[in-house]
């Protein structure tokens, strides 16, 4: 049982493992799973659902575990010895050592326990490579075995068979990480093989490649495998040069080659280049190791031998808290001025893998300052390629809520809604309610990935239509992860208490806060957001509070329309001669609370578009509104059909899907 919340474990699934997640019903005792044996084989009933949005790699989120057909696994191997052990050091860290979540993340690789703000952060400054193993572990490990053992004269080769046991060990004990098994690998072969067999480790570097891909070839998909392997290629292909520096110099050199070798994966796989990264590495790369993980394994073989130790917790609390709250807080200012890069096609691929080449090149050579100039121009040059601007308008898939970005092809954006959880219909949102819940989900796998493949890292505006928790639920992730220019809300919707929340959230992020009833129009370039009276906000429906506005460009109207009801579409056409309406977002996500017969007909859009999530509890949209819209002929899209949707307004207009 992980966290008390669900349980964790491996599934055999058409011959391959998959880690499984699975999170048993309020109803059923949890206790049940914890009397299980240790090592238990079970059956599972009902779908797999594949779930990559869990963890980094793919895993299974089971619907249910029949608890009768469990029987204990007798068979004992290293596998389950070293698991068993984990299981053992976890309790024991969790009853006597401060940060235990940390030290067991540094030792075992497992960052389950770390919550997951934290790790987010982490990424974004680039240094999560630390936190989880990698083969700077591996080298402290070697390193501490290596000066303890010639310490106590033991001969060259015993201490060389006793680094590899323990590294392998290591290996085993992670899991076998791909970054840590090809550190550990190399070192021992270069241990092991004569200097005659290879002329460089470029020759070792290869060995281990060939291995690793011939024994289990799906590990060249793996991400972290890469990284190590590319860092590290090109790393010894400058090496040359490393060895000409002094050790702040060549510090500087090995990060940059890290930085510059590490790019194509960061802007493929992440759409960002990880710039904060380039110097929070100085700090954090020594901080671990020569601090963390050494302080990490001496907690963890303590604590097998001992009880908790006042002076080791108050040790560790000191080395943390500078880390959490001095060290991490000056990286996290940079955290909004975030560098994202488009979506790279096959050319552009062969493109930027011989500028790294050439980038690299010229380092080597000794031109440092050319190499980075070179290296600037190339980032700025692929980042202009792949995130060119467009006009469009975009239904983001973010399931039963909303959000709705309009971009121009000047580069500016405005974000309408942002979606979010809501458990129960008109569910207010509360700011601070996301961390009690630890769940940003949508922003994470639906609204950013979005953002970052279309280059965006700020917006100009963020219009909130009300404040259900399936409209602003993200509102506070996304001020905490992306530069926001203004913020526009209906005051009168909002109790006193929430406005005062939003207001100091406005002032920490510098973002300026509008009041939609004081404003008429907002200038987006050509382009404008131009919002209509049509509020009932004397009434306790918070729907007809809804902001609905016009957004027009130089050839086209969108109508958006928050959940506004019935009511407010009657007085928006009593008191508007509307413009043709070439796109309608349809108003509460087709109910048919919204969109009355007059309406659509007086508005008759040529596209509309529906943002609700798959089996929804409320059946929307309503079929009724559904037959309204076809009954105009207006082409209607839905995101739990289409997915994210995009309407292309350059031209003709163009409609893009994307699931």
């Amino acid at each position: 049982m992980k966290n008390n919340k669900y349980v964790a474990g491996d599934l055999k699934f058409k011959g391959h493992t998959l880690k499984f997640f699975y999170f048993p019903r309020k109803k059923q005792n949890l206790t049940n799973f914890e009397r299980l044996p240790r090592y238990s084989t079970c059956f599972v009933n009902g779908k797999l659902k594949i779930d990559e949005s869990f963890s980094d790699q793919p895993t299974a989120i089971l619907k249910n575990i029949n608890l009768s057909t469990c029987k204990a696994d007798k068979s004992k191997n290293i596998s389950q010895i070293i698991a068993t052990h984990k299981q053992y050091s976890l309790k024991r860290l969790q009853q006597s050592s401060s940060h235990w979540q940390n030290t067991f993340a540094l030792v075992t690789g497992d960052v389950s326990y770390i919550d997951g703000e934290t790790l987010d952060i982490e990424k974004e400054l680039g240094i999560y490579h630390l936190l989880a193993v990698s083969s700077s572990h591996v080298a402290v490990i070697a390193g501490i075995f290596y000066f303890t053992l010639n310490r106590f004269n033991v001969p060259k080769a015993a201490t060389q068979c006793l680094i590899i046991i323990a590294l392998f060990l290591f290996a085993y004990y992670t899991n076998f990480a791909p970054s840590a098994l090809r550190a550990i690998l190399c070192l021992s072969f270069v241990m092991i093989l004569p200097k005659k067999f290879y002329s460089s480790l470029l020759d070792i570097l290869s060995l281990v490649f060939l291995m690793l891909c011939t024994f289990s070839p799906d590990i060249i998909f793996d991400i972290g495998f890469q990284f190590s392997f590319l860092i590290t290629l090109f790393i010894l292909l400058s090496a040359p040069l490393i060895k000409t520096l002094n050790k702040i110099q060549s510090a500087i050199a090995i990060t940059f080659i890290a930085q510059i070798s590490s790019f194509i994966i960061s802007a493929y796989y992440f759409n960002q280049i990880q710039w904060i990264g380039f110097f929070s590495n100085f700090l954090f790369i020594p901080y671990y190791s020569f601090i963390l993980f050494p302080l990490a394994i001496f907690t963890y073989i303590y604590i097998q031998f001992f009880n908790s130790s006042i002076y080791l917790n108050n040790l560790i609390k000191f080395f943390y808290t500078l880390h959490d709250q001095y060290f991490i807080k000056i990286f996290s200012h940079f955290n909004q001025y975030r560098w994202f890069i488009g979506e790279f096609n096959q050319y552009h691929v062969v493109l930027v893998v011989a500028w790294m080449i050439a980038t690299v090149t010229i380092l080597t050579k000794g031109r440092f300052k050319s190499s980075l100039i070179v290296f600037i121009i190339g980032s700025l040059f692929f980042t202009s390629i792949t995130t060119k601007p467009h006009t469009r308008f975009t239904a983001l898939n973010v399931g039963q809520g909303d959000s709705f970005l309009f971009e121009t092809n000047y580069g500016h954006r405005v974000l309408i809604d942002t979606g979010g959880k809501a458990d129960q219909e008109g569910r207010l949102f509360k700011f601070g309610q996301k961390k009690l819940d630890n769940s940003n989900s949508i922003s994470k796998y639906h609204i950013m990935p979005t953002l970052k493949k279309r280059g965006i890292s700020k917006l100009d505006y963020i219009i909130i239509t009300h404040p259900h928790a399936d409209h602003i639920g993200e509102l506070e992730y996304l001020l905490q992860h992306i530069k926001v220019k203004g913020l526009i809300i209906n005051f009168a919707s909002y109790p006193q208490d929430t406005l005062n929340s939003i207001k100091t959230n406005c002032n920490i992020h510098h973002i300026k806060l509008l009041n939609a009833l004081a404003i008429n129009q907002v200038a987006i370039d050509e382009s404008k957001v131009q919002f209509l009276d049509a509020f009932h906000n004397e009434n306790n429906d918070l729907n007809e509070h809804s902001i609905m506005a016009i957004i027009k460009t130089s050839r086209y109207n969108i109508l958006t329309t928050g959940d506004a009801t019935i009511n407010n579409e009657a007085k928006l056409l009593k008191n508007y001669s509307l413009p043709k309406i070439d796109i309608l977002k349809v108003g509460h996500h087709g109910s048919k609370t919204s969109s009355s017969k007059s309406f659509i007909e007086k508005v008759h859009p040529d596209y509309s578009v529906i943002s609700s999530g798959k089996n929804n509890v409320y059946k929307l949209p309503n079929k009724e509104v559904i037959e309204r819209l076809r009954s105009i002929n207006s082409k209607t899209y839905n995101t739990q059909v289409n997915g994210e949707i995009t309407f292309d307004l350059e031209k003709d207009i163009k409609v893009i899907t994307e699931h």
